[in-house]
């Protein structure tokens, strides 16, 4: 037999909100999470894009990259699809993926 209750009555509620408690846990998260592949700075722009950092900061500079749509850590950030599709309808860079 466990421990006697201080409360007559209240191990039945203890056990119903324990067990309501009781939810599955999430599993660990890395420290790392892995980027979101769609979501592009000025370095994996020029990465997929295969052009140096310094022609997207050219390109960006003179007006003729999109502008950004987020702000991530301060920095600019764009929508990959928008970035392809601006870079092919501009013959801007080379083997794009």
């Amino acid at each position: 037999m466990g421990q006697a209750s201080l409360h007559p009555g209240t191990d039945f509620l203890y056990n119903v909100v324990m067990e309501e408690m009781a939810v599955e846990q999430p599993a660990e998260v890395e420290d790392t999470a892995p980027e979101h592949p769609t979501v592009v700075g000025l370095a994996e722009i020029a990465d997929r894009l295969g052009v140096r950092r310094g022609t997207v900061d050219q390109w960006r500079w003179r007006g003729e990259l999109p502008e950004p749509k987020w702000t991530v850590g301060g920095r600019p950030a764009w929508h990959w699809p928008e970035i392809k599709q601006w870079a092919k309808t501009t013959g801007r860079g080379k083997g794009r993926r």
